[in-house]
């Protein structure tokens, strides 16, 4: 994968952002989350909530911790264009819709999230159907939990 294919620019959801520098089709793999494997027990509270928080959930007590790299600056949408696809402890974020060059690049992070209704944070996608939180995966409507597993971006611990 190019350097070139994703660039960090000025996002209006979170200061940065992840954008495509080329355009994308729907099940291309765009980039691949790094950083160290940390589990849950050994995250600090803290660190769990408001825009600082850089972990993403890859299993049940299983997630991964910052990489000091592009993947920690991707942000949520309630209208994603791309998903997570797990397989053992590689993480790809994938097209889920055709992205056109330019476009940042986001996904819904309550699609990885198994926190048993214990973590919110408020939601600043702007998008006309953001939520306005980001919760877990149960807590998002049937067919939306659906649609994102009929387009393979639910990790398998959420089923």
């Amino acid at each position: 994968m190019g350097m070139s294919d994703v660039y960090l620019g000025h996002s209006a959801i979170n200061g940065q952002g992840v954008f495509a520098g080329r355009d994308f089709s729907v099940g291309e793999r765009v980039l691949e989350y790094k950083g160290p494997l940390v589990h849950g027990s050994d995250i600090p509270k803290d660190d769990f909530y408001g825009l600082g928080d850089r972990y993403v959930q890859i299993g049940q007590d299983l997630f991964l911790g910052a990489s000091d790299e592009i993947d920690d600056y991707l942000n949520h949408s309630c209208n994603p264009n791309a998903g997570i696809v797990v397989e053992g402890n590689t993480v790809n974020v994938v097209a889920i819709r055709p992205i056109p060059a330019g476009e940042e690049i986001v996904w819904d992070y309550s699609t990885t999230l198994d926190m048993k209704g214990e973590w919110e944070v408020r939601c600043t996608c702007g998008s006309s159907n953001c939520r306005g939180f980001v919760r877990d995966f149960l807590s998002l409507p049937p067919e939306t939990q659906q649609r994102y597993k009929d387009l393979g971006v639910v990790p398998q611990y959420l089923f």
